[in-house]
């Protein structure tokens, strides 16, 4: 430890390593993937607006997938809606 004057007080701190920080706690950034969107975000991935999925959602031919963990709210997972993407490319004829 080293001591320091300032104004005639003296306080102790802890020697660091150069280019160390002082605190002992480093922050964890962790960034993961979503394996669901909300609607708003769904759209948007697609590029389409939320009517539109909405349209998409309640039509059963077109069966794009979604879940509903409680009334009032659809995700729709990522995966699946890879899959539903890839099944609507129209091959040249």
């Amino acid at each position: 430890m080293r001591t320091k004057q300032h104004n005639g007080i003296s306080s102790r701190r802890k020697k660091t390593a150069p280019g160390a920080s002082a605190s002992n706690h480093a922050a964890i950034v962790v960034h993961c993937e979503p394996i669901a969107l909300r609607a708003d975000e769904a759209a948007a991935v697609l590029g389409i607006s939320r009517r539109t999925l909405h349209v998409l959602t309640c039509d059963r031919q077109s069966g794009i997938p979604f879940i509903r963990p409680s009334p009032g709210i659809l995700l729709y997972p990522v995966e699946a809606l890879r899959r539903w993407i890839n099944e609507q490319v129209e091959r040249p004829r």
